[in-house]
């Protein structure tokens, strides 16, 4: 510190002659690395959140796809994975494609279509990327309901406040998402005690 506050001295009341353009290309420069470094640090965002959160949007699309209506023989996508069958949405018949079978899955399981449909973008999305969501399969291996618990809990909370601005439209689908495997693992679910469902006790048992 010393040697730069030297340094200062020796420089004060100093001038240089600069090229105007060089000294333009220059901010630009500098500009385009901002602007760069912005866009990686909204990347990493991106990653960080749907690695917390995309594992309850699977859960919630494999209730789907376990579904009666989904399993029908006449369903010709049922084997197709989300990214498939959210591009079929946008082009196929919805009295006739994939569209009519998930409304029906939707009504069998009481979840709206319009939540499935958002469930199954946004987990498309994800898996098109080199990234891959998280798991819960550790917390089942371990039997560790309270720290099954605890996660649930915290990410009710906090999908709020750990939002990134540009996903914060997604908050009311992955709030659905947790709360929907919530209730399908937990009868009660509070920081002070839980108790399993009949679905969670087979989970926890390693019976998918």
């Amino acid at each position: 510190m010393e040697r730069l506050l030297k340094t200062n001295e020796r420089l004060n009341k100093q001038t240089v002659s600069v090229d105007l353009r060089t000294l333009s290309d220059s901010l630009i420069d500098r500009e385009e690395e901002l602007e760069q470094r912005e866009a990686r640090i909204e990347e990493l965002e991106t990653v960080l959140w749907e690695g917390r959160f995309t594992d309850y949007i699977a859960r919630g699309l494999a209730k789907v796809k376990s579904s009666q209506a989904w399993q029908q023989p006449e369903n010709l996508s049922r084997g197709n994975n989300w990214a498939t069958i959210v591009q079929k949405l946008a082009t196929e018949d919805p009295n006739t494609g994939v569209e009519k079978y998930l409304k029906a899955a939707s009504k069998e399981l009481g979840i709206s279509f319009r939540t499935i449909k958002a469930w199954a973008t946004l987990y498309a999305s994800r898996c098109s990327s080199k990234y891959h969501h998280a798991g819960f399969d550790s917390l089942f291996h371990l039997g560790n309901t309270d720290g099954m618990a605890e996660q649930i809990l915290t990410d009710l909370d906090e999908v709020y406040t750990h939002t990134p601005k540009h996903l914060e439209s997604s908050i009311p689908v992955v709030y659905a998402a947790i709360t929907d495997f919530k209730d399908s693992i937990f009868k009660k679910c509070t920081w002070k005690g839980n108790e399993l469902t009949p679905h969670g006790k087979k989970m926890f048992k390693g019976e998918q």
